[in-house]
This record gives structure tokens, C-alpha cells and sequence, in this order.
């Protein structure tokens, strides 16, 4: 066998770097798709766990939450014994910072909760440090992840240490385990949800309920659905307009289900499903180009296997080491492949954005995909080739050397590797029209009118609490002052796009009727529009001054009083509670958020309470000294709070984090795809131009030039992309629409995608075609006809 591998090296090379290329673009797309399913798999009671979401009814408005009401953590156990225990997480302002000594630098605090003291005995948290049954017990205690313990403490002890956030202090009762990136609840540290006060914690938060046991999940919804209805809706809308409903979420599915307002990430099972395959696919192909270099190379070994069977050699016995050869170059590139993978780790789980180890590559999953590839790459081809050569007539081969099993015997040598071949055009014309449908809505992202202007939008991002007003306008007067900063605005949270807008029920007359319903509303302030060029089409803007009647002004989008039905929406008013809003303006529709979704009629609302955020608009050289004063000025007003800003644009774009991931990942795998194609097309044309060096010989000394030459075998490829196009094509023109049929805005498909792959998969074939025919040219015909 490495005889044989040695004598024919150069193909051997070609196949392992083909096989290299296909192993690991499976493992690559195999590890990201069993990380992506596994998500919370590490949690040991997950089939007893469900979320409990919200889903809230108003006026035929439909608004899905993933927050419920934290009360029900203290209620819903004592009325339902099937529940052991209900656990809340309660965000903690994302805005702070923490440290350990006053003087030193402040540690920012990005994602932290509130929650209840028996979270370890819901969740699989593992403490490397603390009682897990007393941690959460004491106010103001916190529980350290262990890359923030490294972060506030290195490899000193953090137990019983002391912190402090803007100036309270907080005990460090427990060090964590870092949590699992493929958690869909991830996590910095973790407060005891009794340092807030007894009214504050039946907020809006993620409610968990741990059954007793799992067969007690599939009947509880319809006991949860009695409750709502019975008690819970008759003290919230006592008229019946306005309702809730709580809906069960398992956590082993929680990770894909459909995304709500004010969730946690959510992953795309579609996009997972698109790795997956084009993982296989490209996986098939390295094993189809071993095939074909397998028959390419038996080809050339017709004497070796005549004499071994003069020698007496059986059927198994050939069989046995064309399968014996592929198995040894399969493990060789199975081992480069996995080297190769954890090597590119770090910069796969970059560009994909997610949390992955070795882990996730070197398990028994992986390891079991990898050995049932082998055993498809060594029965593939070597099968057929073994069978091939056992049938090769000895008499023809004899009298004509290795030449002369081409005549009658090689028809199946002719037909398969074209088959192959064939199918390696369709699947790489039908990636690359994938390719090219994703990169135009990707780019399509970028460049379609959102209604407002996020380039150059500096947002700072605001301290929460009442102390800060002061602060707040000295941070703004100095903005303000700055000859680079061209405009100023404050917002809430909901003001800012692509966070998710706020929801309440208003009165107001729809066509002629007074309804009740919920709306969408963002509360920002007077300067708002200027800073996002956002144009008033009727009406006034807001005063630009701070009192609370200010506040009862509204604004709505052009899509609102469409419908409402109001021809004149100047004059008219909605009503939330005992609160007068009448409308002052109206503005054009923007995209408040994704592109995913249709635009939602919204009305504006005047910020009157402490904002959010701070928005910048800075001339486009000068954000560097913006940011540099604005830093000198945050330090001063506010010591205690870590700096923390971002832009407009590039937060917008965090929207499409998936797609772009799919679309660096598509398009790396597509030339990866071509790549292993060309291996393919290689081996087959240099099969074909072994098979005719005696007729090419023979047309050229009869006077056929280098263009006849060239087109005789140019044209072979034709028919076959050809028909590859015309499957291709329509397959990948279905994929494309149900593609972007996810998006409320997207591209539409272009009848020119297909003809752009397929010429260009013609002209990559014609540049190959063209240099193994130059080089045959270059062959003495004399020579080649005395050897044939």
C-alpha cells in the first residue's frame, strides 16, 4: 500500500488536501451545529424547567413578552402544588461599574440580575466558592462569575471580600463556575433579590418554574390558563378590553423559540439547518473527488492488478486494498482535519460570535460523525474501483499495456466520473446562487432608507438613579458647547432603535368610536427628530422645555392616523389613565426596528423623567476629540460609573448579527465548495486526456490546430453544466425565496443570479480545460503514437 502511495504521490497529495478541505468544513459546521442544539443541555432538572412569558391582548393588538410578572414567583407555588419552586431573574441596570477599593479602577458590570436565594437548587450553577443553600440569602450580596473574580481579584481570595457599586456596599458570598456560552440566560453575577425593596420585586422579570416532576409540564397550561382568566385578568382590566396570557416554555426549546420583546437572544434553527447541509454537501464532494482520483489513479495501475491476478490475487483481496489505501488517506486527512480545526477555533467561534471550546469539538458526537465519514469515504469509490479492476481482461491488457483496457472496458470508467462530475456542478451553482442571494440582502441591510440618518450617532449610555439629574446636564451642556457636536437629544430606553418599544393601553377615538387598545411608544425628548433627521410632515414638533405638561404632547407616525382613520390627527387625543395626550405631529413611518418586521404604527411621547441615553450627533473627523472631552467630563460628574458609549450604526447593525454570520460563513464555504470542485475537474480532465493522448496525437498530424483541440474537450464540460444550471437553478431560486421570506423587507430574487454562477463555473472550467490542453499540446505525437 505505500508503495503504491509513493509511486503515485502527486494524486495522493491532491485527494488528502481535497479531503482536508471537506473533513473540516464538516467539523466545522457539525461542531456549530451540535453546539446550537445543546443549548442548556448542561442543566441536569432542564426537562423540568419552563419559562413562564407573557402574551398581552389589547383592542385586537397582540404584543408577546418574554418577561412575566415576578409576583407570581411568590404566589403561583402555594396555589399549584405540581410547582417545587419558582426562581426570578430581575435585570440589574447594565449601566454601573464595581470595585474593590475606592481609588482603584472601575470594573464595568455589563449583565448582572436579581434573583431568589434558591436559584441552586433550580439551576445547575456550580459554585467553586460558597454555600449555594445561603449565598443569595442576606441583602446586598453578590455571587462573582469567575472571569469577573479574575477581573476584580486575579488569583487573590474573593470570599467575604467587600465591593462597591456607586457607592453601596456589596459582600462577595460565592464565586461561580463561568457560565456555558450556549446558555440562553447568560450572566456576569448574580445579587440577592432581597437588597431590593419588598415593592420593587414583583417587577417584570425572567420567571423559571421548576415542576416536581416532568409529566406535570403537559397538563399545567391549561390549569395556568383557568387562573389568568379567573384572577388575574379581572384585577388588571376589570372591562375585559386588556388581558394577559401566560404562556409555558420549555427550556430544552427555549433557545429556538420565536423571539419576544424584551427577550434574551434567540438562536435561527434555519440557519443552523443551512450550516448543517452545506456542511454535508461539501463533505460529499471531497468524498465523490476521492472517487473520482481513485478511478483516475486505477486507471493507470491496469498492469499492476493484471499481473496480481495472473499471480493468482482474489476479488477480495484487490478489493480489500483499494478500500485499505482510501481508509489510510482518509485517516491521515481525518487527523489533519481535526488539527486543522482546533487550530481555527478561536477565529470560527469570532466569526460566528459565539463561546467555543475544544469541547466542543474533541466529544464522542464529533468523534462518531468523523468515523462514519471515514467509512463513506473508504466504501465509496474504492468499492467500485476494486470491482472495476477485477473485471479488466487480461488478453487486452497484455497486448496493449495500460492502454489497452481503454477501448470496451473503460465505458464505466467514462460514464461515473462524468456523473460525479455533474453533480458536483449542480450542488456548487445552486451554493453559489445561495451566496449571492445572501450577500445582496446583507448589503441590502445597509443601504435601504430606514426613515432617520444613524451615521456619525454617538449614544452614551446614562446612570439610573435620581442622584444623577445634575450630572446628566453637566455631561449635556458640555456636548452642547462642542463646536463638533452638531446636535444633542435624550431619550429612554425605548427611544433608542432596534431596543424594542414600550407598550401600554390608550383611549382614543379609531374611525368615528372610542376604543381602547395598546400601543407602541417610544418616549424622547424635544431635540429627538433634529438629532436622527427625522422631518415633521404636519404639525409642530415638542416645546424644548422641561415640565411635566410638556410630557402630555404626542406625535405619531404616519401609519398611526392611517390607522385610526384620521384625516386631520392634529387636535386629536389619547388618553392612558387620567394623562391627556393630545397630538401635535405627525412624522413619516421609520424603521424603528429590524428589518425582519413590518413597520408598526407608533406614536412619541415627550421625555420628561431621568433619560436613558445621551444621542450625539458628531461631525464625522472629529469623534475622536468628542470622545475624549466627553470622557473628562463623565469623570468628573460621575467618579463612581465606568465610561460607556457606542454608535448608532454599528448597534443597528448587531441586529443582523445572524445573517452576517451566515453570509461569512456562506460565502467562505462556497469558495472552500469551488475549491474541491476544481480538485474534482482536475483528476477527470487529466483521466480524459490519458484515455485520448493517442487521438489527440493522431488529429494533430493530421492538421487539427490548438483551438480544435481545445473545443473538443471544452464542449463535454457544456452539456454537463448545462444540465447541472437547469436543475440547479429553480432549486436554488425556491431556497432564495423561502429565505428571504423571513424578512418583512428584503431583495427580491434576480433571474441573473443563476446565469452569473453558471458562467462562472464556465469559465473556471475553460481556464482548467485550457491548461492540462496546452500541456498536452506540448507532447510529441510521434512519441505518443509509438507508445500506444
Amino acid at each position: 500500500m505505500i508503495r503504491s502511495l509513493l509511486k503515485h504521490k502527486s494524486s495522493f497529495l491532491l485527494n488528502l488536501f481535497g479531503l482536508v478541505l471537506g473533513i473540516s468544513c464538516f467539523l466545522f459546521t457539525l461542531s456549530f451545529g451540535f453546539y446550537e442544539r445543546s443549548y442548556d443541555s448542561y442543566q441536569s432538572k432542564r426537562d423540568r424547567i419552563c419559562r413562564v412569558a407573557t402574551d398581552v391582548h389589547s383592542g385586537g393588538v397582540e404584543t408577546h413578552v418574554g418577561l412575566s410578572l415576578g409576583i407570581l414567583c411568590d404566589q403561583l407555588p402555594g396555589v399549584f402544588p405540581e410547582i417545587e419552586r419558582m426562581v426570578r431573574f430581575q435585570a440589574f441596570s447594565g449601566r454601573t461599574g464595581i470595585r474593590q477599593k475606592p481609588g482603584e479602577p472601575l470594573v464595568p458590570l455589563k449583565t448582572a440580575y436579581y434573583t431568589d436565594e434558591t436559584v441552586f437548587s433550580v439551576f445547575s450553577y456550580r459554585l467553586t466558592e460558597g454555600d449555594a443553600r445561603t449565598a443569595l440569602a442576606a441583602p446586598n450580596s453578590i455571587v462573582l462569575t469567575a472571569g469577573l473574580k479574575q477581573r476584580l481579584f486575579g488569583s487573590g481570595p474573593a470570599m467575604g471580600q467587600t465591593l462597591t457599586e456607586n457607592g453601596k456596599p456589596l459582600k462577595v458570598t460565592g464565586v461561580l463556575a463561568e457560565v456555558p456560552g450556549n446558555s440562553d440566560l447568560s450572566f456576569e453575577a448574580l445579587f440577592s433579590l432581597t437588597t431590593l425593596k419588598p415593592e420593587d420585586r414583583g417587577d417584570w422579570a425572567y420567571c423559571f418554574i421548576l415542576f416536581r416532576n416532568p409529566g406535570a409540564m403537559g397538563g399545567f397550561q391549561y390549569k395556568l390558563d383557568t387562573l389568568v382568566k379567573n384572577q388575574l385578568n379581572r384585577e388588571i382590566d376589570v372591562d375585559g378590553n386588556t388581558r394577559l396570557s401566560l404562556v409555558l416554555q420549555p427550556l430544552s426549546t427555549l433557545h429556538y423559540s420565536a423571539p419576544r420583546e424584551r427577550d434574551t437572544p434567540k438562536g435561527n434553527p434555519l440557519y443552523v439547518t443551512i450550516f448543517l447541509v452545506t456542511g454535508v454537501l461539501i463533505l460529499l464532494i471531497a468524498c465523490i473527488n476521492s472517487v473520482n482520483l481513485g478511478i483516475v489513479r486505477s486507471f493507470s495501475r491496469v498492469m499492476d492488478v493484471t499481473i496480481k491476478k495472473i499471480y493468482g490475487a482474489s476479488r477480495a483481496r484487490l478489493i480489500g486494498q483499494h478500500v485499505l489505501e482510501s481508509m489510510f488517506a482518509g485517516l491521515v486527512a481525518m487527523a489533519l482535519a481535526f488539527l486543522l480545526v482546533w487550530l481555527l477555533l478561536p477565529v470560527f467561534a469570532a466569526v460566528v460570535d459565539r463561546r467555543m471550546s475544544a469541547q466542543d469539538v474533541f466529544n464522542r458526537q464529533m468523534l462518531g460523525a468523523a468515523a462514519g465519514a471515514l467509512v463513506l469515504l473508504g466504501l465509496g469509490g474504492s468499492v467500485y474501483t476494486g470491482i472495476y479492476l477485477r473485471r479488466v481482461k487480461l488478453a487486452d491488457t497484455l497486448k496493449g499495456g495500460a492502454g489497452g483496457a481503454k477501448n470496451g472496458s473503460v465505458g464505466g470508467l467514462r460514464i461515473v466520473p462524468r456523473v460525479i462530475l455533474g453533480f458536483q456542478f449542480f450542488i456548487t451553482i445552486g451554493m453559489l446562487v445561495a451566496a449571492l442571494s445572501v450577500y445582496r440582502q446583507v448589503a441590502y441591510f445597509r443601504s435601504a432608507p430606514l426613515g432617520y440618518n444613524p451615521d456619525n450617532v454617538l449614544i452614551v449610555n446614562l446612570p439610573q438613579n435620581e442622584e444623577a439629574a445634575a450630572g446628566v446636564t453637566y455631561i449635556r451642556n458640555g456636548l452642547s458647547g462642542d463646536a463638533n457636536v452638531l446636535q444633542t437629544a435624550a431619550c429612554s430606553e425605548s427611544g433608542l432603535p432596534g431596543k424594542g418599544v414600550d407598550i401600554d393601553v390608550y383611549r382614543y377615538r379609531e374611525r368615528g368610536r372610542q376604543v381602547r387598545k395598546t400601543i407602541y411608544h417610544i418616549d424622547v425628548d424635544a431635540r429627538y427628530l433634529a438629532a436622527l433627521k427625522i422631518p415633521i410632515i404636519k404639525g409642530r414638533n415638542f416645546p424644548d422645555v422641561a415640565d411635566t405638561a410638556a410630557g402630555r404632547n404626542a406625535i405619531v407616525t404616519a401609519s398611526f392616523a392611517r390607522m385610526a382613520g384620521w384625516s386631520d390627527p392634529l387636535g386629536e387625543v389619547l388618553y392612558h389613565e387620567d394623562q391627556k395626550c393630545p397630538v401635535i405631529g405627525v412624522i413619516p413611518d421609520f424603521h424603528y426596528g429590524s428589518l425582519h418586521s413590518a413597520i408598526q404604527p407608533m406614536v412619541l411621547l415627550q421625555q420628561v423623567g431621568q433619560p436613558d441615553y445621551l444621542l450625539a450627533r458628531v461631525a464625522g473627523t472629529k469623534t475622536a476629540a468628542v470622545l475624549n472631552r466627553l470622557e473628562a467630563h463623565w469623570k468628573k460628574a460621575f467618579p463612581e460609573i465606568p465610561f460607556s458609549y457606542s454608535f448608532l450604526d454599528e448597534q443597528l447593525i448587531q441586529q443582523y448579527r445572524d445573517e452576517y454570520n451566515l453570509l461569512s460563513l456562506l460565502l467562505t464555504l462556497t469558495v472552500l465548495m469551488v475549491a474541491i470542485s476544481c480538485i474534482g475537474l482536475v483528476a477527470y480532465i487529466s483521466f480524459l486526456l490519458r484515455m485520448a493522448r493517442a487521438d489527440i496525437a493522431v488529429r494533430r498530424v493530421i492538421g487539427a490546430g490548438f483551438y480544435h483541440i481545445y473545443t473538443l474537450f471544452v464542449r463535454q464540460f457544456i452539456w454537463l453544466l448545462g444540465i447541472a444550471f437547469i436543475v440547479a437553478a429553480p432549486l436554488a431560486w425556491w431556497f432564495t425565496q423561502v429565505w428571504l421570506r423571513q424578512f418583512a423587507y428584503h431583495v427580491s430574487p434576480r433571474a441573473t443570479d443563476p446565469a452569473i454562477a453558471v458562467i462562472a463555473m464556465g469559465g473556471l472550467v475553460g481556464l482548467i480545460v485550457l491548461r492540462f490542453c496546452l500541456q498536452s499540446m506540448r507532447e510529441n505525437p510521434a512519441r505518443v503514437l509509438r507508445e500506444n
